[in-house]
C-alpha cells in the first residue's frame, strides 16, 4: 500500500511542460538551432572579409641588418656620387599598400559566392527551426498519446483488480471455478506488462525530447487543446505547388545552383592575367646617424601561359558541378510536390481513421456494458466477458492513437509548408 500512496505524490511533483513552453525552450536552447545561428554569423563575417579583400591591404614593416661590409642605404641611381653614405648596420621601417587591379573577376565572384552562402545559411536556419519545432511537437504528442493510453490501461487494471477481488470471494464460497480466477490473473499480468511497455516508450520519447530542448531530468506533459475536429480546408493542389519557390527546402537547392554557376565563372578567371599594384614608403637609418627615404610604385602582371591542363580540368569540374546542381534543383522540386501530396493524403486518411475509431469505440463500449450484465447474470462465462472488456480497451487505445495521429498530420502539413509559428 505504501507504494501506491507514494507514487501519486511523485507524479504530481514532476515539473510539467505545456507544448508552447517546450517550443519556446527549443527555439532558445536547441543545439542545432544555436549551431545554425553561429554558422550564419560566421558566413556574415566571411562575406565582410571577401568584400574587404577587394580594397587590398596596408602593411607596416621594419628590419635591422648587419652586413660584413659597408652598404649603401638605398639602391644607387645616376649620377653616382663618391660621397654616397654607406654603413654596415642598416635599419628601416615603412608602409606599403598592395591591391589587385584585375584577376579575371575572381574577387567579384568570391563576393557573389559569399552572398549566396549567407542566403543559404539563412534558409538553413529557417529549415532547421521548422524541423526542430515539428520534431518537438511530434514527440510531445506521442508522449501525450501514450500517457493517455497508459491512463486507460491503469483504469482497466483497477477494474481487473476489482473483478479479481470479487471472483476470489466467489471462488472461496464455491460459486465460481478457480479457473476463472486464473484467467483474470493472466489478464492482469498482460495488462501490467503492457503498462510497463508503454512507460518504457514514454521514457524513451522523453529522453529524445530532452535532447531537442536541452533539458535534463524527468518532466510531465500537459494536455493541449485538441482542434482536430476542425478539419482542414484544403486548397487545390496547384495552389500549394505555387508556394514551393518560397520554401527554404527548395530555396536551398536554388541557391546551390546559383552558387555553382558563380563557382563555374570563377574557375574561368584562371584564363585571365592577374594585375596588381604596389606602393611603398620607407625610411632608412644607419648607426652613424645617416638616414634616407624611399618611395616607390609598381605594377605587376602574371599570366598563366601553360599548366599542363590543370586549369581546363578545374573548369570542367566546375561545369559538372553546375549541371549536378541543376539536376538536384529539379529533383528537389519533385520531392516537395511529393511531400505536399503525401501530407494532404495523410490528413485525409487520419481524419477517416479517427472517425472510424470513434464509432468503433462507441460500439465496443456499449458491447462491454452488455457483456458485463450478461456475465453478472451468468449468461456468459468469464472468457467472453474479459474478451469484450479487452476489445474495448484495445479500441480505446486505437481511438486515442488516431486522435493524436490526426493532430500530428496537421503539424506535419504545417512543417512541409514551413508555416510553423
Amino acid at each position: 500500500m505504501k507504494i501506491f500512496l507514494i507514487l501519486p505524490i511523485l507524479y504530481f511533483s514532476l515539473f510539467g511542460f505545456t507544448l508552447e513552453e517546450v517550443e519556446q525552450r527549443a527555439k532558445k536552447e536547441n543545439s542545432d538551432i544555436l549551431i545554425q545561428k553561429n554558422e550564419l554569423s560566421s558566413t556574415s563575417f566571411e562575406l565582410r572579409a571577401k568584400k574587404a579583400k577587394r580594397y587590398g591591404q596596408v602593411d607596416l614593416f621594419s628590419s635591422y641588418t648587419k652586413y660584413d661590409s659597408p652598404r649603401t642605404l638605398k639602391p644607387l641611381a645616376p649620377p653616382i656620387s663618391s660621397s654616397v653614405v654607406t654603413s654596415e648596420n642598416i635599419a628601416n621601417y615603412g608602409a606599403s599598400y598592395t591591391v589587385v587591379l584585375f584577376n579575371g573577376f575572381k574577387d567579384a565572384k568570391d563576393v557573389d559566392i559569399a552572398n549566396i552562402q549567407e542566403s543559404l545559411q539563412k534558409n538553413m536556419l529557417n529549415l532547421t527551426y521548422n524541423q526542430v519545432i515539428y520534431n518537438v511537437r511530434a514527440l510531445y504528442i506521442d508522449i501525450l498519446s501514450l500517457r493517455n493510453q497508459k491512463k486507460a490501461q491503469d483504469e482497466y487494471l483497477k477494474s481487473l483488480f476489482k473483478l479479481k477481488e470479487n471472483i476470489t470471494q466467489e471462488v472461496n464460497i464455491g460459486k465460481k471455478a478457480k479457473v476463472e480466477l486464473l484467467k483474470v490473473e493472466a489478464d492482469l499480468q498482460n495488462v501490467l506488462s503492457g503498462i510497463n511497455n508503454i512507460q518504457a516508450n514514454i521514457n524513451i520519447l522523453k529522453s529524445s525530447l530532452n535532447v531537442l530542448i536541452n533539458h535534463e531530468g524527468d518532466f510531465e506533459v500537459k494536455d493541449i487543446e485538441y482542434k482536430a475536429t476542425n478539419t482542414l480546408t484544403l486548397l487545390n493542389i496547384s495552389e500549394y505547388f505555387e508556394k514551393i519557390e518560397n520554401l527554404s527546402y527548395f530555396k536551398i537547392s536554388k541557391l546551390n545552383e546559383q552558387k555553382s554557376i558563380s563557382a563555374y565563372k570563377k574557375s574561368k578567371a584562371a584564363y585571365y592575367p592577374r594585375i596588381s599594384a604596389n606602393t611603398q614608403y620607407s625610411e632608412i637609418y644607419s648607426t652613424h646617424g645617416d638616414d634616407d627615404k624611399i618611395f616607390q610604385f609598381g605594377l605587376s602582371l602574371n599570366w598563366n601561359a601553360f599548366d599542363f591542363g590543370m586549369t581546363n580540368a578545374l573548369v570542367e569540374k566546375a561545369k559538372i558541378e553546375k549541371i549536378k546542381s541543376s539536376l538536384e534543383l529539379k529533383k528537389r522540386e519533385l520531392e516537395v510536390k511529393q511531400k505536399i501530396i503525401q501530407a494532404i493524403n495523410q490528413i485525409k486518411q487520419s481524419e477517416q481513421n479517427y472517425k472510424s475509431a470513434k464509432k468503433e469505440f462507441l460500439f465496443t463500449e456499449e458491447t462491454n456494458k452488455i457483456e458485463k450484465i450478461r456475465y453478472e447474470q451468468e449468461a456468459i462465462d468469464i472468457y467472453n466477458y474479459l474478451y469484450a472488456k479487452g476489445q474495448n480497451e484495445i479500441v480505446k487505445a486505437k481511438e486515442i492513437l488516431a486522435k493524436y495521429s490526426l493532430l500530428k498530420a496537421h503539424y506535419y502539413f504545417e512543417y512541409i509548408l514551413e508555416e510553423t509559428k
